[in-house]
């Protein structure tokens, strides 16, 4: 018998001390991961910016006389990124070589500190003008003419847009990448579901119909419905509930907006948008 325990236990209790000794050395690592002298490099960039990023302790910071003296730095592996503040505005050179983290950070900071509230909202409300009579242009000449009230389901359609455009536009300017998957978890795979499609909500299981009317999905399908057969009867709950996601959207938005510029306090403002550049090298 204790033949046999040592045989068999001996590797368990070895195999756990080493799982435990690996998390215990894991664990602290990536429990908090923070980005630390990744180098860059910054063209025409005032001193009061290149004092910020380097006071940070996220970027060791370089300036250079010319975008192709950056990217030569890039192309030898002094620097992973580049920051080029030129006439038409600030573009952003990355090596996509050097990793995702490491390029994920710098495309995050600079564009969180050149794309401002108005441009998102401007992007948010684009897309909802063209996508909605888009949609409903395709689904009348799919199944016929609507009458009149496809102009109040066009107008529903643009609300519907507007409302997860700017939940996932804020949840992305809040939390970076992990709030793009969040929002596209909730507001279109869970959403989906809960919608039920074609058949509905009521032959959903109870958790998916108790979520289903604070939804947007299955509501913008109740309100275009009610537009276009019922004479907008049973328009104004989805309208309340789309106009709480908006609100909720812009919410985020703004909340986003206000830690970016916590952030970058310190680093004067530029105007323009980035151009952002992958190297594939």
């Amino acid at each position: 018998m204790r033949a046999r325990m040592e045989t068999y236990l001996a590797p368990v209790v070895a195999g756990l001390l080493a799982l435990v000794t690996l998390i215990g050395l894991i664990g602290p690592a990536i429990s908090s991961p923070a980005p630390h002298d990744i180098p860059i490099g910054i063209v025409n960039a005032n001193p009061q910016m290149v004092t910020a990023l380097s006071g940070s302790g996220a970027f060791d910071v370089t300036s250079y006389d010319s975008e192709n003296a950056a990217r030569a730095a890039i192309d030898s592996r002094d620097i992973d990124g580049a920051l080029v503040i030129g006439p038409s505005g600030p573009k952003l050179i990355v090596a996509g070589a050097a990793g995702d983290g490491v390029t994920g950070v710098i495309t995050g900071v600079f564009t969180q500190m050149f794309i401002g509230l108005s441009t998102r909202l401007s992007i948010v409300v684009l897309f909802a003008i063209v996508s909605a009579p888009v949609a409903m242009g395709i689904a009348t000449w799919i199944a016929g003419d609507y009458g009149s009230g496809i102009w109040m389901a066009i107008a529903f359609l643009a609300l519907g847009s507007a409302a997860i455009g700017t939940v996932v536009a804020g949840a992305a300017a809040l939390l970076g990448r992990p709030g793009i998957a969040l929002s596209a978890l909730i507001v279109v795979l869970l959403d989906l579901v809960c919608s039920g499609g074609p058949i509905g909500s009521q032959l959903l299981p109870d958790a998916y119909r108790w979520l289903a009317p604070g939804m947007p999905a299955g509501q913008l399908y109740s309100a275009v419905r009610g537009t276009l057969y019922f004479d907008n009867a049973g328009i104004t709950v989805p309208f309340g509930v789309l106009s709480l996601w908006l609100l909720g959207g812009l919410i985020l938005m703004v909340g986003g907006q206000l830690v970016a510029r916590r952030s970058v306090a310190a680093a004067p403002s530029v105007s323009g948008e980035p151009a952002v550049h992958g190297a594939d090298r």
